[in-house]
């Protein structure tokens, strides 16, 4: 938010916000509107990341060591997107008990059911004993990426509440930084990929987390030198580069093309005489 006209020094923090003590009223409730807004935001967010992990990795606790033989029936999607598919499962131990239970992943699909899968039952004395099915986790790089740059961010981050337009390298960076870590995760459950998916979900954290920071700062002049149009260049060719040898899916070249056209505007204008 702006400062009246004839605002001292005193009226702003050491970081340039504005005190609390000389807004209006109005400014006020708008600032409790946008952090309530921010929460409810941040709230959603952590329940898809978490949704996303419980499905997409394995079970976490010690196994008993006891094994049998899951038939699967009635496999169906389990929510709204078709992320998750829920089987009843008839697990059969090897001392001739039989149990039923209700399983969801992102690993299963509506074509399983008649299929028979190895059940591992999970469990210490503190922890409750639970079955898990026996199968290849695809998604479990997407469900810990996730887990920590849509959550992490999302609990760790500072609140925003000024009143400032965004910027769009910071926001492009961002974007970036998302797209290497979603691409890199998802080309990770595809098998016989290369191994630059690892190096990929690393690049993207770290330009998400340069993004970041970069929103905090204040806006450098538009004599600064093209740096980031260049940054954007490379990255966006690499990008299309990778598509078209095979290691990303043609669905993958639209953030790569947002970007190229956002590099040549920034270089452009940053060469464009004053």
């Amino acid at each position: 938010m702006s400062p009246p006209a004839g605002a001292g020094a005193g009226e702003r923090t050491s970081r340039g916000h504005r005190r609390w003590s000389v807004l209006s009223p109005g400014e006020r409730a708008l600032v409790v509107v946008q952090l309530l807004v921010q929460g409810a935001v941040r709230a959603a967010l952590v329940v898809f990341a978490l949704v996303v992990f419980l499905t997409a990795t394995p079970l976490i606790g010690g196994k008993t060591g006891r094994t049998g033989t899951a038939e699967l029936t009635g496999c169906a999607s389990g929510d709204l997107f078709g992320w998750v598919v829920a089987c009843q499962a008839r697990v059969t131990w090897p001392d001739g008990e039989i149990t039923t239970h209700r399983l969801e992943s992102a690993d299963l699909t509506a074509g399983d059911s008649g299929r028979s899968v190895r059940a591992v039952e999970h469990g210490s004395a503190r922890v409750p004993t639970a079955v898990a099915l026996d199968l290849p986790h695809r998604y479990t790089a997407l469900g810990w990426s996730l887990l920590t740059s849509v959550a992490g961010v999302a609990l760790l981050w500072p609140y925003w509440w000024r009143g400032r337009p965004p910027r769009a390298g910071p926001a492009v960076a961002v974007l970036t930084g998302y797209w290497l870590i979603v691409t890199g995760a998802l080309g990770a459950a595809v098998p016989h990929q290369p191994a630059l998916t690892g190096v990929t979900i690393v690049a993207g954290h770290l330009v998400l987390v340069a993004g970041l920071v970069r929103s905090r700062k204040p806006a450098a002049g538009r004599k600064a030198r093209p740096v980031a149009g260049w940054t954007l260049l490379a990255v966006a060719v690499a990008a299309l580069l990778w598509v078209v040898l095979g290691g990303l899916p043609w669905t993958s070249t639209g953030l790569p093309v947002a970007l190229l056209v956002a590099g040549i505007r920034l270089v452009w204008r940053a060469r464009r005489p004053r």
